[in-house]
């Protein structure tokens, strides 16, 4: 019997050590072997664990290893193991459950994360679906609970947007993950860092790529592959250096370090890019081009099109250095064909810089001169593209696309068809202004007539402007839908002519989804179907990938279907290729916040108001909103005072205006801002008396502990103004506020309760006593809660629960075992709720680690409400 026979998991965890040394060393060749042995070794042997381990390393790895099959395939066999128990329970029927679960924990955002970036690689950053996986993964971090990796998709949303040149916000993305506050071996901040110093290489911005590199030093100290991190320190400080002018000052504060030849192909190949570098500052740009071109060739054989993007842009460099202009007119006709079908609008607007004459030259790809160092511009090309900064679009960086014809007839109707719209107009206001069955059967009558003029009209549609006009106008007066039908037939009449204008097609199909999707849709549904609605939204952004509104129409159809990535790619370059768009910023934002991106949502809507010469209130409400929710309350309070400007007694402007004043620890005005609220908007008498109460306890005010009784007296289903999330914040500045008063304190004592059985008790409620003790596990406990016949009329009852049978109740707990954990769950569990005893009681370690604290509750979820079996 040989060793493995004997002892199979002893040799399965040696290869798992050898495994760890080589990824250590940066050897990720050898480290694959290894992996792809310990994969076959546990399937024969029937072990799931170290092949879930295993497939993670090649998984992980296969960026640096520029394997993009590897990297799609094994994560793609990681999420079908961790999403389907059959498929785990094929590798190890006996496989232990508990253990199982901490996996999928574990591993899950993991593997989307590794799918998306393996998929960018291959396809391009911005290629259809790629926003659907920063969606799709950061929904899974919410489900699995590991909520500190979202940062591993923020990283990745910095190279989605690049690709789609919106350099503003992949700028924001990097600078998030360098201030995440992730520590230990989640610590992201290196990334950040050297996201953010491509970028602004890119913008030309040496000065702030020197001072960015300086926190990339010390971020690579602690980075969880340390000789990992000091080589890619080293490779930007020495690009730096040599973009500077300067290589040898910044040669000597690299560490030295290096890694084996062939064992990390990036690394090899970002070390040739530098060569490169190097060999067109030298004045040799031969060398340059005989490096590059291998890469050329290689990473087209490896299928790696997004580094492929970046090498042929050094190539046509090193060429335009050396003088051969057929070599870059060649080599930029393949790049600007797969640019394009990659919808990678960074590369072209790179390209078109790089082409252009008057532009300064650097030896590196950018999209404006060099701001210091020997390939900074001369001051008078400095000053001609100050005065005229354009991109690749031919549009300013601060001005709206330059719209076509087509897309300009939307703004100026011609005269006729302003008639038409001025009669259904004053209609529409007519019947809202004297509202009743006749008034509306008159407009409906009036609707009908103004179709049948417009459906007159399909001959009279002679250029793709008027049929623009035709088309946009048909949207508003489909009716009933019982002409589905004939306005179809009529808009394929007018289009006929008209498939190769982008605008035209836009409109076309906007009808389309109105006509399919609205009422008499069965009439047409056979006729116009999703998939030719999307191909047309589709081929009219091919036609003309420049245009802001024929995005904007595309992201509302792909919202309506839910198709959230989608949606997000197109509203995202429209508002890139028009930053004033109010429509267009809150759409995106809506994007945002539906995927819980509220800091991203926020950059958005700031952006549009500072773009935009004239703001729509809105964007002032939403954008105080979502500051209030991150809790930027200075922000949040001056976009309050302006929406105030332009409005007149706005209900709950003065709730949230309160509670950022109390935020900020500034009462007084918090209590005036409540009682304002109070008189304006009764709905808000439940939040005004919590604002209130509070202010008057900082306050030390006589009458404090009668308006705390006075809320704790409300009984919660009558508060029908306000979501679990409002009141849990409500409630945790409530309990702040109380929270210093002595334990025997009876308004403390029934606070404690009452928050305790609306299941919004703050984390701060549970403060643990005691020794620490060593090796704790963090364990999350459901459980599910009947409830009694005496429930809706509890005070904890909220509004939309008066009709449950029980609630799924969440708790998070340290302890020594889980037999332990559930018992504490139980206990505070019957404090929150004493009528009838829990049931299903499951336990779920959040992660592997043990930790050294006092054992007890953590948190205490929001509850779910269940609906009794019919």
């Amino acid at each position: 019997m040989s060793e493995f026979e004997q002892d199979p998991d002893g040799q399965l965890a040696s290869l798992a050590t050898k495994k760890e040394e080589l990824h250590d060393k940066c050897s990720y060749v050898s480290c694959g072997r290894v992996a792809n042995e310990i994969r076959r070794l546990s399937k024969t042997e029937n072990r799931l664990v170290p092949y879930i381990r295993a497939t993670f390393t090649l998984m992980n790895n296969s960026h640096t290893m520029l394997d993009t099959a590897q990297g799609r395939d094994a994560s793609i066999e990681m999420i079908s193991i961790l999403e389907s128990e059959d498929r785990a329970r094929a590798i190890q029927p006996d496989l232990d459950q508990s253990e199982y679960e901490y996996y999928i924990h574990a591993y899950s955002s993991c593997s989307y994360d590794n799918l998306a970036k393996a998929t960018g690689m291959m396809n391009g950053y911005n290629s259809d679906g790629m926003h659907d996986c920063i969606a799709d993964g950061i929904n899974v971090c919410r489900r699995t609970g590991k909520l500190r990796c979202i940062v591993c998709f923020r990283e990745y949303a910095t190279d989605v947007y690049a690709a789609a040149d919106d350099l503003e916000m992949a700028m924001h993305y990097a600078r998030v993950g360098m201030a995440n506050t992730n520590r230990g071996p989640h610590d992201r901040r290196y990334v950040g860092a050297k996201d953010l110093i491509r970028l602004q290489i890119l913008q030309g911005e040496l000065q702030g790529a020197r001072e960015t590199v300086m926190k990339m030093r010390e971020f690579a100290e602690i980075w969880h592959s340390p000789l990992a991190a000091q080589l890619g320190t080293d490779r930007v400080m020495r690009k730096i250096g040599l973009l500077s002018g300067e290589p040898e000052k910044w040669e000597s504060l690299c560490t030295q370090e290096s890694h084996q030849s062939g064992e990390a192909p990036f690394y090899d190949f970002e070390n040739d890019e530098l060569a490169a570098i190097k060999a067109i500052c030298d004045g040799k740009p031969l060398d340059a081009i005989e490096i590059l071109e291998k890469w050329d060739r290689e990473l087209q054989e490896r299928n790696v099109l997004h580094e492929w993007f970046g090498n042929r842009l050094q190539l046509i460099i090193a060429h335009q250095f050396a003088g051969n202009a057929d070599a870059i007119e060649r080599l930029a006709g393949t790049l600007k064909d797969k640019a394009e079908k990659a919808r990678d609008y960074l590369t072209l607007r790179c390209l078109n810089y790089i082409l252009d004459p008057t532009t300064a030259q650097t030896p590196v790809p950018a999209v404006a001169p060099m701001d210091s160092g020997p390939f900074a511009a001369s001051p008078e090309v400095s000053a001609a593209e100050t005065q005229s900064p354009t991109n690749d679009q031919g549009e300013t960086e601060n001005s709206q696309t330059v719209e076509t014809p087509s897309t300009e007839a939307e703004r100026i109707p011609p005269e006729d068809l302003q008639v038409l719209m001025m009669r259904m107009a004053e209609s529409r206001n007519e019947a809202i202004s004297n509202p009743g069955e006749e008034s509306f059967a008159k407009f409906a009558e009036e609707q009908d007539g103004i179709l049948a003029e417009l459906l007159e009209m399909s001959d009279e549609a002679r250029d793709a402007t008027r049929t623009c006009f035709l088309l946009h106008f048909a949207n508003f007066v489909t009716g009933d839908g019982t002409r589905s039908a004939d306005i179809w037939a009529w808009a394929r009449k007018l289009i006929a002519n008209h498939r190769t204008d982008a605008t035209a097609l836009s409109l076309f199909a906007k009808l389309g989804a109105s006509l399919r999707f609205g009422q008499g849709g069965e009439l047409v549904e056979k006729q116009i179907t999703e998939s030719q609605l999307e191909k047309m939204f589709r081929d009219s952004l091919d036609m003309d990938p420049d245009n802001a509104k024929n995005y904007g129409r595309a992201g509302d159809y792909f919202r309506f279907l839910e198709n959230l990535g989608e949606a997000e790619r197109c509203y995202a370059r429209s508002f890139r290729l028009d930053r004033s768009n109010s429509e267009t910023a809150s759409s995106l934002a809506e994007i945002y916040r539906r995927t819980e991106r509220e800091r991203d949502a926020l950059v958005v809507l700031d952006m549009a108001i500072r773009e935009s010469e004239s703001p729509e209130p809105d964007l002032f409400w939403q954008s105080a909103i979502l500051a209030h929710s991150i809790d930027q309350h200075d922000s949040a309070l001056t976009y309050l005072d302006a929406y105030e400007k332009v409005t007149e007694n706005a209900p709950w402007l003065n709730y949230y205006r309160a509670s950022s004043l109390l935020k900020l620890d500034r009462n007084e005005e918090a209590a005036v801002a409540a009682k304002t609220e109070f008189e304006i908007n009764p709905d808000a008498a439940f939040p005004s008396a919590v604002h209130t109460a509070i202010a008057s306890m900082r306050l030390s005010q006589p009458n404090a502990d009668q308006l705390v009784e006075a809320v704790l007296d409300f009984k919660l289903g009558n508060v029908e103004t306000m979501s679990p999330a409002g009141l849990a914040s409500l409630f945790e500045m409530f309990w702040s506020a109380i929270a210093d008063r002595s334990a025997d304190d009876p308004l403390k004592s029934r606070c404690r309760g009452y928050l305790l059985a609306a299941s919004m008790a703050p984390d701060q409620m549970f403060q643990r006593e005691g020794e620490p003790v060593e090796g704790l596990t963090y364990f999350r406990i459901e459980l599910t809660q009947p409830v009694g016949e005496e429930w809706p009329e509890l005070s904890c009852c909220l509004a939309h629960e008066k009709e449950i049978a029980g609630y799924r109740a969440s708790w998070g707990v340290l302890a020594k075992d889980e037999d332990e954990a559930v018992a504490l769950a139980l206990n505070w569990q019957e404090k929150s709720y004493s009528g009838l005893k829990p049931e299903s009681v499951v336990a779920t370690p959040m992660d592997d680690s043990r930790y050294t604290d006092q054992p007890g509750i953590v948190w205490q979820g929001f509850r779910e409400g269940l609906l009794a079996e019919a």
